[in-house]
């Protein structure tokens, strides 16, 4: 973790955003989308908002088999928008990486932006895209990765609603606290950037029969070719996206995140992964010493608040970064009971059955 919070102060540091440069690139957005009536239209308009000219970038659409009115809807602001529209439908296949994979393929530019359809982009969001691809001393970025964090909601469930953005803001700051030292292991499909000649020279998107992993498995496949992977830690750069709302919905989200675990490749994440998971796991065994062995539980109780400790500094940082500092009221509720939920998740993602826009997958 120490580790991760120097990088994260390293990433924060680097320069990202000059308004002198003056090079153009033409650059698709690309959005995938299945049951999205309640957000697609404030995504389109985000895009709307853009400072960067209409005529450098397009829009592609990919509807995945949608049974509500979001197609309607998206031919409804086409009639009135100036933004450059492509609306294309998945027809045998179904998914959302078969759908990127469509749009790309349909995409006119060789920069490919891509975020969610729940999910508003912040009006600098394609000029950093565009600054980013420009070449700087033979460093040519393949790909981009940019910082995601939650709308700000009202909510019913304040425990539910704490819990998703401390652990959020943990796996932001894993994936930029790694990246600040060279070592991309994480990134997040709501706000990510590559070249399209890239994506096509790898072979596209990973033949997994999961859900999503079409950004972490796609990072895998550039980082095997020895791509050069940059990123953005800039507040302007946030891109913001929903929270689940019910704790059902919560427990699926995050068992079909965990499902792609046992996929991975790329031996860095690898290690991450099983320290954060066994370092969750010795903190239930030291739970179960303190309640049951006389001797030693205050090196039990030192243990665990050392660990809780540099935990808190990591997220106090990205919290920070984030405006979501009133969260860290919640910090000890979340960091008692995060390692059942880490190992809960985790093995609970190895047998059981998983409900996503209203699919059932099985991984």
């Amino acid at each position: 973790m120490v580790y991760i919070i120097v990088g994260w102060l390293k990433q924060l540091k680097k320069i990202v955003f000059q308004q002198e440069n003056k090079l153009e690139n033409n650059i698709s957005v690309v959005i995938a989308f299945r049951n999205e009536s309640n957000n697609i239209i404030a995504c389109l308009s985000a895009l709307e908002k853009q400072l960067y000219g209409n005529n450098l970038f397009e829009v592609v659409l990919i509807n995945d088999h949608s049974e509500d009115n979001s197609v309607e809807q998206i031919e409804g602001y086409q009639e009135k928008s100036k933004l450059n529209i492509q609306l294309l439908h998945l027809s045998s296949e179904h998914g959302k990486k078969a759908a990127l994979k469509l749009g790309i393929e349909n995409a006119n530019y060789c920069i490919i932006a891509s975020t969610d359809a729940d999910c508003e982009v912040p009006v600098n969001w394609l000029s950093y895209i565009n600054q980013s691809f420009n070449n700087n001393n033979n460093n040519e970025t393949a790909m981009l990765l940019g910082p995601v964090g939650f709308k700000e909601q009202t909510s019913n469930n304040l425990l539910l609603d704490g819990f998703q953005e401390l652990d959020f803001l943990a796996m932001q700051a894993l994936t930029f606290g790694a990246l600040g030292n060279n070592l991309p292991i994480l990134n997040n499909g709501a706000n990510i950037a590559y070249r399209k000649v890239i994506f096509e020279n790898v072979n596209g998107f990973d033949k997994h029969k999961t859900p999503s992993g079409d950004d972490v498995f796609l990072l895998e496949k550039f980082i095997s070719q020895q791509q050069v992977v940059n990123g953005i830690l800039d507040k302007k750069f946030i891109v913001k996206t929903d929270k689940t709302t019910t704790f059902s919905a919560f427990l699926q989200q995050r068992l079909r995140w965990a499902s792609k675990a046992k996929k991975y490749k790329n031996s860095n994440l690898i290690y991450f992964s099983s320290i954060v998971y066994l370092s969750n796991l010795i903190q239930l065994l030291i739970y179960a010493e303190i309640l049951l062995v006389d001797s030693f539980w205050v090196v039990g109780i030192i243990l665990l608040t050392s660990k809780w400790l540099i935990d808190f500094i990591l997220l106090y940082l990205a919290a920070n970064f984030f405006n979501k500092k009133k969260h860290l009221v919640l910090f000890v509720f979340v960091v008692l009971i995060y390692p059942i939920y880490i190992v809960f998740i985790g093995l609970l993602a190895l047998i059981t059955d998983f409900k996503w826009k209203g699919r059932k997958y099985h991984e």
